[in-house]
């Protein structure tokens, strides 16, 4: 779904409106998940939902890289 479509439906952020209806969590994954400002990935780390990236269906689709070290829990 895009980003602004969702806002002028809802009035929401995706991330947001997830949250909202309790959706993230520890048993969610967000596939090709690329396109997260720092509040969102915050929601994500905490709810400890995962996200799953495919750089070569991005790069395929014209995408650009996310901010994957953001994404990836300190080891």
């Amino acid at each position: 779904m895009d980003e602004y479509d969702k806002i002028a439906k809802s009035g929401m952020w995706i991330v947001d409106c997830l949250q909202k209806h309790g959706i993230l969590g520890e048993r969610t994954v967000l596939a090709n998940a690329i396109h997260f400002d720092a509040r969102e990935v915050e929601l994500l780390a905490v709810s400890g939902t995962w996200v799953s990236y495919q750089p070569r269906s991005n790069m395929n689709n014209g995408e650009i890289a996310t901010r994957t070290r953001e994404l990836v829990p300190d080891v």
